[in-house]
């Protein structure tokens, strides 16, 4: 069910916390994946000596890989809910790119690149049945456009700082930054158990007994 249903009637602030908690959310991921991800390019390329044609084939394999990723996504959604999976995905990711790491070989950096790929971004399905759960019809393209444009605006600060940071830690940026992930997602998953917590105490209350007035 649309949690926005009952708020909207009554109050409209935990729709605009819940905003704010997706918001920082995606604020959080972009910055960490600017820093990251156009730095993992420069490293399988650079680095590892991927040529022009590998490199093209590891990113088909990713795209692959996400639409894939897309349709098993929905499926484990209904049978887990979609609060789980994200909270599984976005934990996965940081864990992953250890693996781009500590890779030995292009082949093995490769597959957890790809294998990266699919765990971050096969959750958008399940972030966006998940996210405009607690929005107004009136109000999702608004939002949307609000919380894109803090996503792209954090990416581009992230990639900009990103030179720095992976200069000083080099390949070891990937695993540091995408701790980002698994943080940026518990804080909507948090907001919403909250409200949930708090609507369910408002409904539990017990009336007050007009009877025991003098």
């Amino acid at each position: 069910d649309d949690d926005w249903k009952e708020y909207e009637e009554t109050s409209k602030k935990p729709i605009r916390v819940q905003l704010a908690a997706f918001f920082v959310c995606e604020a959080i991921i972009g910055f960490t994946s600017g820093v990251a991800i156009p730095f993992i390019r420069f490293y399988i390329i650079e680095e590892l000596g991927a040529t022009d044609i590998q490199w093209a084939y590891i990113l088909s394999a990713s795209n692959v890989g996400i639409a894939a990723g897309s349709l098993l996504v929905l499926p484990m959604s209904n049978k887990m809910g979609n609060e789980k999976v994200l909270a599984l995905l976005h934990f996965l990711v940081p864990a992953l790119a250890l693996g781009i790491t500590l890779g030995p070989t292009l082949v093995v950096v490769a597959l957890f690149f790809v294998i990266r790929g699919t765990s971050a971004n096969m959750s958008r399905p399940t972030w966006n049945a998940f996210f405009y759960s607690w929005l107004p019809p009136k109000y999702r393209g608004t939002s949307t456009g609000f919380v894109s444009a803090g996503r792209r605006l954090s990416r581009a600060l992230g990639t900009s700082s990103g030179v720095f940071i992976y200069n000083a830690l080099l390949a070891w940026t990937f695993p540091i930054a995408t701790l980002g992930y698994p943080i940026a997602i518990m804080i909507p998953i948090i907001a919403q158990r909250f409200l949930k917590g708090k609507k369910s105490e408002k409904k539990t209350a017990l009336p007050e007994d007009d009877s025991l007035r003098i």
